[in-house]
């Protein structure tokens, strides 16, 4: 005979053999027939009363749920097949799987559904792995039904395989626009994946692409980029350290899809964070320094750098050498911005100077950061500029945090808590804190058009509307109208 006669006969012996082995376990467990055989008539109570019964008893009752041939469970009817199929999902192991893998053209969705959720079943993960991955990817590109599809994708997702990987890859580009999403963020929850999603999101601009058709449309390369590209690249030996690890946060953020901008900006801090996690801050510290100048947000790098040096390393001087960078490059001038990451710099040197023990400076960094704070509230340029300006409550919130450091500089100093000076600072804290608070409370554009950055809610006591330290609900009957032009 025929050497490649020899396996497709085999295989077929083992069919005709296990479909009489279902045949003769069922005849010999009347219970089980009679219950397998309830299914196609009893009505919807009863059927999950029978599916939950049918479960405990695992693949043998899979197996005769799903019938000896397609053909058989073919020829029942849309109530019984959808019936037998629960029982499959939920009960079935590596002989259900087989038989599954036939079955899968049946024209009902949720037929079809349970089939594909056997089909994931993790604790079945060495059987027909290559067949399963197969099937699920042609039900992902092609089944009628979107709720399938998605289903199939999912079920990709669940199966942890390189084959599977495979053929989530493949539908990053030649699925349609849900699946392919879906896929993505599938490769992006594997961690067998890794080096796909870096592969793919470094190939999306210009690292080793021969081809347009290979790049991953914008819709998938923004799931890419948001879900894993910082983590996984954070968690490869030396990534980050070279130009084509660095190049998605750079090109992404000159991209013209907005969704592609967002996520190359949350990548690079995925990637700082888990650096940051895996103690390697100091990978973290040099990726953000090779960035600087790049195009990037640079003031955004700098005060990371600065966070990280403070938070995680215990490096005051790198610290603040970051903030008189940032303090230098954006002067007190007429620019908001400019003021605003000023201001900023000021607070991030203000702490690293106290962790210094070098009070007298915190102190003069903390009086900027007052005055430009105390300038922006009373300005409330947030009114008459564009939305990359803080809000009057943010205003709010960092003028407080400026009174805190200047508690923390009068504590450093060598004063005691209960002396006058620390209680004046800490109690103006609170009260700016109160206003934040107050200020924060507002919607979006009540707060935005009122003069103080505040709205109706003020006209309701705190202590008036606190039910038990609990949520606080305002409830106030209020008359605006225009007010009369000045004079």
């Amino acid at each position: 005979m025929n050497a490649t006669v020899r396996p497709a006969l085999r295989l077929s012996v083992c069919v005709l053999a296990l479909a009489a082995g279902v045949s003769a376990r069922a005849a010999q467990d009347p219970s089980l027939a009679r219950r397998v055989g309830e299914l196609d008539r009893a009505n919807p109570e009863r059927v999950r009363e029978l599916v939950g019964e049918l479960s405990a008893l695992g693949d043998d009752a899979a197996l005769a749920a799903l019938g000896a041939t397609r053909e058989e469970f073919s020829a029942r009817s849309l109530a019984a097949r959808r019936a037998r199929s629960q029982v499959a999902r939920t009960a079935g192991g590596a002989k259900a799987i087989e038989r599954a893998l036939t079955m899968l053209d049946d024209p009902d969705d949720v037929v079809r559904a349970n089939l594909v959720a056997l089909l994931a079943a993790p604790e079945q993960r060495d059987t027909r792995v290559s067949e399963r991955a197969a099937a699920l990817e042609q039900l992902a590109r092609a089944d009628a039904s979107s709720a399938v599809r998605g289903a199939a994708v999912s079920a990709l997702g669940r199966i942890d395989d390189d084959a599977a990987c495979a053929a989530l890859e493949r539908l990053l580009t030649t699925s349609d626009a849900s699946e392919r999403v879906d896929a993505a963020k599938a490769l992006a929850a594997q961690p067998r994946a890794r080096q796909i999603v870096l592969s793919n999101v470094q190939r999306a601009f210009g690292a080793g692409a021969t081809d347009a058709r290979e790049r991953v449309p914008d819709d998938v390369l923004a799931t890419l980029l948001e879900s894993d590209y910082g983590s996984a690249l954070a968690e490869v030996p030396s990534g980050g350290e070279n130009p084509r690890d660095r190049a998605p946060f750079v090109l992404g953020a000159r991209s013209a899809t907005p969704a592609v901008r967002d996520a190359a900006r949350n990548a690079l801090g995925n990637f700082v964070d888990r650096a940051r996690t895996l103690g390697d801050w100091r990978r973290a510290e040099r990726v953000l320094v090779e960035l600087l100048d790049s195009g990037l947000d640079d003031y955004e790098l700098l005060a990371q750098g600065a966070m990280l040096a403070l938070k995680i390393a215990d490096e005051p001087r790198v610290a603040l050498d970051a903030a008189r960078e940032i303090r230098a490059r954006w002067p007190l001038d007429n620019d908001v911005q400019h003021r605003e990451h000023h201001a900023h710099g000021a607070l991030l040197e203000a702490v690293a100077s106290i962790a210094l023990g070098r009070t007298a400076d915190a102190g003069a960094a903390l009086d900027v950061a007052a005055r430009v704070f105390d300038s922006m509230r009373a300005e409330r340029l947030d009114l008459r500029l564009e939305e990359s300006v803080a809000p009057q409550y943010a205003v709010v919130e960092l003028r407080a945090l400026v009174d805190v450091y200047r508690t923390l500089v009068l504590l450093a100093a060598g004063n005691a808590a209960g002396e006058a000076p620390v209680l004046e600072r800490a109690r103006s804290a609170d009260e700016w804190l109160l206003q934040a608070q107050r200020c924060a409370a507002a919607q979006p554009t009540g707060r935005k058009l009122s003069l103080d950055g505040c709205n109706a809610n003020e006209v309701t006591g705190q202590g008036v509307a606190d039910m038990g330290r609990g949520a606080v609900f305002y409830d106030a009957l209020v008359e605006v109208k225009l007010a009369a032009a000045p004079s």
